[in-house]
């Protein structure tokens, strides 16, 4: 996989991180990709137990997800794909525990997949970037199975299954592992934002200020407070485009379903082997071509139009 093959970009939580950002940027640069999604999805949290606090959150984070689309694109992004959200919840398993006896949820980033996939093919196949959790992914194969060899999954995935977006996604991650080609990519080599360079080497437009300004609600400040952050979302986009990033992939292969105290015996375990399977993962990536990549794409003259000047 790399820059040639057609992307969709799927994430969770707009605030805390600047991914969609880049995937909006690396659809713009001349030197970027092709994105054929631009998605959302936030299904409710399995230990919350406030309707009205998951209906706000979906909410909010839907709507800066059509922020960050809208303020690059009055910041001369162009190839942009639409703003759109994905399902809201996780699958059921059912009794049987077959995957293909589980029933679809639908939605617009469902939708999506399934038409970038089939546009797609074996040879040059959809990447699914997805920095959160993979429910809409899930509920792509079940609304139309035949795109699973025409897809490959890259994903801010432990193989633990012991993190966030597993947790979110619950037994759709199973579904995702199980039937599509998937790329685990842990966070470890990530690339580095600073908030001084974003000011200095960004053009002044509506997104940098955007970027510069906008506020997680879980700490009520800019993911750039500090003066850095390592962004650990963006490594899934980043090493399905970049080779240089990656190492070299170790095979999983699947151990059975293991429990959640909230949602259940749904998660699926792996163990490392020497056979291929269709589930592999990226031990580590290579943080300075990681990084380099990150600032070309939000850097590069054609990310921000052509009469912008942005700088190294």
């Amino acid at each position: 996989m790399d820059n040639t093959n057609p992307f969709v970009y799927l994430n969770d939580i707009p605030t805390d991180n600047f991914n969609g950002e880049l995937a909006l940027g690396m659809a713009s640069d001349s030197d970027g990709v092709q994105l054929e999604g631009y998605l959302h999805e936030f299904p409710n949290v399995p230990w919350w137990d406030s309707k009205e606090k998951q209906t706000k959150a979906e909410n909010r984070y839907a709507n800066h997800h059509r922020i960050i689309r809208e303020k690059a694109a009055e910041s001369g992004f162009t190839d942009l794909p639409p703003a759109e959200t994905g399902v809201s919840s996780r699958h059921t398993k059912p009794q049987s525990e077959a995957i293909d006896e589980t029933a679809p949820i639908g939605s617009a980033a469902t939708d999506r997949i399934v038409a970038a996939a089939n546009a797609a093919s074996r040879e040059n196949p959809l990447v699914i970037a997805a920095g959160g959790p993979l429910c809409s992914v899930a509920d792509a194969y079940l609304t139309d199975p035949s795109i699973v060899d025409k897809v490959v999954v890259f994903c801010r995935i432990r193989p633990a299954i012991d993190g966030w977006n597993e947790f979110l996604s619950g037994w759709s991650l199973t579904i995702v592992t199980r039937k599509f080609q998937t790329v685990f990519c842990p966070a470890s080599g990530g690339p580095l934002i600073k908030k001084s360079r974003v000011r200095n080497a960004l053009p002044e437009k509506p997104l940098r200020e955007y970027m510069l300004s906008k506020e997680y609600d879980g700490t009520g400040k800019n993911p750039l407070a500090d003066g850095q952050k390592w962004e650990g979302d963006a490594v899934s986009i980043l090493s399905g485009a970049h080779p240089s990033t990656r190492t070299g992939a170790v095979n999983l292969e699947f151990a059975g379903l293991k429990e959640h105290w909230a949602l259940g015996e749904v998660l699926p375990s792996y163990n490392e082997t020497t056979e291929e399977t269709n589930t592999r993962v990226i031990p580590d990536h290579h943080h300075q071509p990681m990084n380099s990549a990150w600032w070309n794409h939000m850097t590069a003259a054609s990310t921000w139009g052509r009469d912008s000047e942005a700088t190294e």
